[in-house]
């Protein structure tokens, strides 16, 4: 994503565990998310074909739910990271 991190910036937020989007329903995907302060912004690159941003409004119009992504959500907007 073209983007430089710095280590000391880097803090674990969370792990999701969550149906696999479109999948079985016995398959489950785990993921560890972080916080970071970025200095550059993120751009698509290389096996990253495209690269979008998303705020609750108009996570609120998307037509896919992928349960881990709604999970992640709901848990920034608890702890107000997101309105």
């Amino acid at each position: 994503m073209n983007v430089e991190l710095n280590p000391d910036s880097i803090d674990y937020y969370a792990h999701v565990s969550a149906p696999v989007y479109g999948e079985s329903d016995n398959e489950m995907m785990e993921q560890d998310c972080f916080l970071c302060d970025l200095k550059d912004e993120p751009m698509a690159s290389s096996e990253i074909s495209d690269l979008a941003f998303f705020d609750s409004e108009s996570f609120g119009l998307l037509l896919v739910r992928v349960p881990g992504l709604v999970m992640i959500m709901d848990r920034l907007r608890t702890d107000g990271l997101i309105s």
